[in-house]
């Protein structure tokens, strides 16, 4: 039953995460122009030795499209043009820790070097401004302490993550 439940929130949740994608892309016109480059080629993200005791997530691909966003796709079955982002996914927690942080290390690119080397750029250059969207919805006023408090809980999530990474080690949560 698990399962079904997963088949059925997994395409969702992807869709979100598009939507969450694109909306950070399109926030910064150098990225959607890079992308812009590599329209038709694909992204395959797969998790490697993930815990047996958790769900696993649902395949993930995107086409880039010609304005420079992501389009959510079945799994591409040709290797041509296709960038394979390869997680290792051993220590659940730790990888959150690391993502958190901007550390990449646990992410391997296999595949198309070039579209490799515009989404390193990505990762290294783009980022969410939450204080802007805040500043959309509630105004530039109440935005600044609604962001800094946003901010205050994404480094107390990473600490707490940081600080369980090992206890979750010792406990199991290594390779099945």
């Amino acid at each position: 039953m698990l399962d079904s439940v997963l088949n059925l929130l997994g395409p969702a949740v992807l869709d979100r995460v598009t939507l969450a994608l694109n909306h950070v892309l399109a926030s910064e016109p150098a990225a959607t122009q890079r992308l812009k480059l590599h329209e038709g080629r694909s992204l395959r993200l797969s998790f490697e030795g993930w815990p047996a005791l958790l769900p696993p997530p649902p395949p993930a691909a995107w086409t880039i499209t010609p304005a420079g966003l992501l389009e959510r796709v079945e799994l591409p079955t040709d290797p041509v043009g296709v960038l394979e982002l390869k997680v290792d996914a051993t220590q659940p927690v730790q990888l959150a820790a690391q993502l958190l942080s901007g550390d990449r290390s646990a992410v391997a690119l296999r595949g198309d070097a070039e579209l490799a080397s515009t989404l390193a750029w990505l990762m290294d250059n783009v980022r969410w401004d939450p204080e802007e969207d805040l500043a959309r919805l509630f105004g530039d006023a109440a935005a600044r302490p609604m962001a800094n408090t946003l901010r205050s809980i994404g480094a107390g999530v990473q600490a707490t993550l940081k600080a369980l990474a090992p206890l979750a080690q010792r406990m199991g949560g290594g390779p099945r």
